[in-house]
């Protein structure tokens, strides 16, 4: 999350409310109580606001489909296509490791 030089505008996902990234993080856990609390911080940590459309429609952790291990859900690699255009596997992991 981050801005861009000479711009005004925030990266996507980084218009966290008052730049309280842990505080952020405190109120998704509070938003998504069934969701694990390293996962509201990965998901927090690496996609900023991203979180709510990443778990839209989403009331379980059951919800985020098959788990790959280390963390990595279907949801997540759904929205790192949609949102990020990661194609290969290779693209998802760097993702996800580049912070």
């Amino acid at each position: 999350m981050g801005w861009v030089s000479g711009l005004t505008v925030p990266f996507p996902g980084g218009d966290v409310p008052g730049a309280d990234v842990e505080g952020f993080i405190a109120r998704c856990a509070e938003r998504y109580p069934w969701l694990a609390q390293g996962l509201v911080r990965h998901y927090v940590r690496h996609y900023g606001t991203g979180i709510h459309t990443l778990l839209a429609g989403r009331t379980s952790a059951g919800d985020l489909g098959e788990h790959f291990g280390a963390g990595l859900h279907v949801a997540e690699v759904e929205y790192l296509a949609e949102h990020e255009w990661a194609r290969t596997s290779e693209d998802v992991l760097w993702r996800r490791t580049k912070k």
